[in-house]
Order: structure tokens, then C-alpha cells, then sequence
């Protein structure tokens, strides 16, 4: 494609956007007084979320992040959550699934994670008592804000997050980044979504420094853990 998918003009008004939701990007960059001298068109304008050439026109990333009702224009943004008993998808103890913005998503899917990933109680010095889990949490962010940050929104399929007890399987959809041979996975930044991934950085989420997969892997070692496997598909 010549454009990315949250680059590309959609049908939406400015009716269709949450006020309440870019409030509070805006208060994340600490901007809380914007709306009192800018409209949300200026908003939109400024960070590139619109073009205006004739009538305003939203772009697809202003959607994912702030519309009202974002799976009405992009059903494919859901995240497909479940927990399986054992080491096949077979019986499931526990499943959610995710029809809301990108931050929304990202959050709720970590929640999900937070709470079924498996943990021990270890006794520290003094009797303190302090939670392990069987995964570095900072692994387990990584990776799905990973999947939803380079996800192909061309796409219908869903995200998935699969946890069995002795591994978690993230299906993204999509394969590398237009321009980013495999030998350079995890070396180098390259983003599918630019738009997204911008508003992710503002967010918090993602650095943009291409160290996300050595950070992973260093954290899995330093857990006593295999490397993650990445199975990238053409």
C-alpha cells in the first residue's frame, strides 16, 4: 500500500470523536488547558490526525485512539484473550474479549495477563512476602504492546493472546514491516503504524529505539527463562 492504514482518510465527523478521550492524552502532555483556546479540528490538525483540503478529513489513527465507537469503523482491532488448561487449546479456564481503543485494548489485555499469569509466593528477608510471576511482566507488556503497536489493521483477523500453563502464544497480525529483512528484526525501529506508534511514545508505551526485543530477552535470562521465540511469516 502507498499509505499506511492509519494514515489513509476514513468517513468519520468530528461527531464520531470523544472530547473526554483527547482530554486525556492532553493531560498526559501536560496540555490541560488546551481546549481553551484550540478547537478538537486544531487538535487534529496539529498532530496530523487530519488533513483539511475543501471538508475536514479524520485519518484512521484518530480513530483507534479516540472515536466514541471504534470497532464501528475498524472492527478487526479486537484482541481475542484466553486462558487454556494445560499445553493444548482445548479447555478454557478463562477468556475476554477486546473491542475498544488502542490504550484501552493495551490495558485490559495487560490486566488479563496480570491476573492469569501463573505466581509463586517467595519469602524474603524479614518475612516479607513477595509475588513471582512465571513470565517478567515487562516481557509480557512488551509483547503485547508490540502486537497491537505493529499489528496489520488491513487485516480482518484479530489479535490473539494465548496463555497455557507452559507457555503464552501473541498472534499479530500482519508479517514484517514493508523494507525490514528478518536478520534486522529486533535491531533496528521500523513502524508499520507511524501515527499509532507516535501516539503510543506520548502515551508512555513504546520508545522507538528498536531495543524492545533485547530488553525481552535479557529480562527472560535474567528470569531463568528460555529466549522468546519469534515466528515472523511472509
Amino acid at each position: 500500500q502507498l499509505l499506511c492504514f492509519d494514515e489513509i482518510p476514513s468517513t468519520a465527523a468530528l461527531d464520531d470523536l470523544s472530547k473526554e478521550k483527547i482530554t486525556g492524552y492532553l493531560n498526559l502532555r501536560r496540555q490541560t488547558d488546551y481546549f481553551k483556546s484550540h478547537s478538537v479540528e486544531e487538535f487534529l490538525l496539529g498532530l496530523k490526525l487530519a488533513s483539511k483540503n475543501g471538508g475536514l478529513k479524520i485519518k484512521n489513527a484518530a480513530l483507534l485512539f479516540f472515536a466514541k465507537d471504534p470497532v464501528f469503523f475498524n472492527p478487526q482491532i479486537e484482541l481475542k484473550l484466553v486462558r487454556f488448561d494445560g499445553v493444548e487449546p482445548v479447555k478454557i479456564v478463562s477468556h475476554e474479549l477486546v473491542q475498544s481503543n488502542v490504550v484501552e485494548s493495551i490495558d485490559r489485555a495487560l490486566s488479563f495477563m496480570k491476573a492469569n499469569v501463573p505466581k509463586s509466593i517467595q519469602i524474603r528477608g524479614e518475612g516479607k512476602r513477595e509475588e513471582k510471576y512465571q513470565y517478567p511482566l515487562e516481557v509480557v507488556r512488551e509483547a503485547v504492546v508490540n502486537a497491537v503497536a505493529h499489528r496489520d489493521y488491513f487485516s480482518k483477523d484479530s489479535i490473539q493472546i494465548y496463555l497455557f500453563s507452559d507457555r503464552i502464544e501473541i498472534t499479530s497480525p500482519g508479517s514484517l514491516p514493508s523494507g525490514l529483512p528478518k536478520e534486522l528484526f529486533g535491531t533496528i525501529s521500523m513502524q508499520r503504524n507511524p501515527l499509532t506508534y507516535k501516539l503510543l511514545r506520548d502515551y508512555g508505551y513504546v520508545e522507538g529505539l528498536g531495543s524492545g526485543v533485547p530488553r525481552m530477552i535479557n529480562a527472560m535470562r535474567d528470569h531463568g527463562l528460555s529466549d522468546p521465540e519469534f515466528g515472523i511469516y511472509e
